[in-house]
């Protein structure tokens, strides 16, 4: 299913220039594969490669663009506003340019919609059972017996 990049109309003549144009800017989800495009940026991440999937507020002081930087993350921002997080599992190098990766941004035109519909294609991690059943102590951990041992705090004398 693809899903088109939110694009302001005023930034549209300045994202000419990187060819972004609304026919080749979008989010595309196909079977086990996530693709971004943002005019002459591209990626591809497999779902199975995707943590977790959430909302961001992105403040317009930061700009629209492709936005890389060196903490990891890649933003493909058309408009300020709410826009779809996607964390990677682990770093990985993407685009033809091989950037690093942990984290991806990205303005689409239904974010909550879009973040819903990759975040139930995520696999979520078995959780770890207990080992020591918890239902009969109320979901509290077992204690052990205290030691009638004196204090080690202060001098070590008893008060009288």
């Amino acid at each position: 299913m693809q899903y088109p990049i939110h694009i302001v109309r005023w930034w549209r003549p300045w994202l000419l220039l990187f060819g972004v144009t609304q026919q080749n800017t979008f989010a595309e989800v196909e079977k086990k594969s996530l693709r971004l495009r943002f005019g002459l940026a591209q990626y591809e991440v497999d779902v199975g490669d995707v943590e977790s999937v959430g909302t961001y507020h992105w403040p317009s002081w930061a700009g629209v663009g492709w936005l890389p930087n060196l903490a990891g993350s890649i933003a493909l921002i058309g408009s300020p506003g709410k826009v779809v997080e996607i964390r990677l599992r682990e770093r990985k190098r993407l685009g033809t340019l091989g950037i690093p990766c942990v984290r991806l941004l990205v303005s689409v035109d239904e974010p909550n919609q879009f973040a819903e519909m990759l975040g139930g294609l995520i696999a979520k991690p078995a959780r770890a059972r207990s080992r020591s059943p918890r239902n009969d102590l109320g979901g509290k951990k077992p204690t052990t017996p205290s030691r009638s041992r004196p204090s080690r705090r202060g001098s070590g004398k008893k008060a009288a």
